[in-house]
């Protein structure tokens, strides 16, 4: 997703790293916070794709990749993830969905039957 972000903002500047920016990461965000909103995605997929571009872009930095005559020579460091960036832990759909006390009782009394 990121890549297709810059590519489409970026026309012609998206294979140059130094030309990357915050602005990049601002749209991400918000894209990926448009698709959730809309449906289009599920809240824990942005929550985990985000977490993935964290990793990746912080991994790039690490193994030097940005660096002078790295891969991504010249990648700003705003180029980059913020805590702010990063999208509210989804809430449990699961929640209340658990049987009852009484009914677990007699589905366990029962087992026998079920079987």
């Amino acid at each position: 997703m990121l890549s297709e972000i810059l590519r489409l903002q970026r026309p012609g500047r998206a294979e140059v790293p130094a030309l990357w920016g915050r602005a990049d990461i601002v749209e991400y965000c918000n894209r990926m916070g448009h698709l959730t909103a809309t449906g289009k995605q599920s809240a824990s997929r942005r929550l985990a794709c985000t977490r993935l571009i964290r990793r990746v872009l912080l991994r790039f930095r690490t193994l030097g990749l940005a660096s002078p005559s790295g891969v991504l020579e010249g990648m700003p460091v705003d180029f980059a993830t913020w805590p702010e960036d990063m999208p509210d832990e989804p809430e449990d759909a699961e929640v209340g969905r658990d049987l009852t006390e009484a009914v677990m009782h007699i589905l366990c009394s029962h087992l026998d039957r079920l079987e």
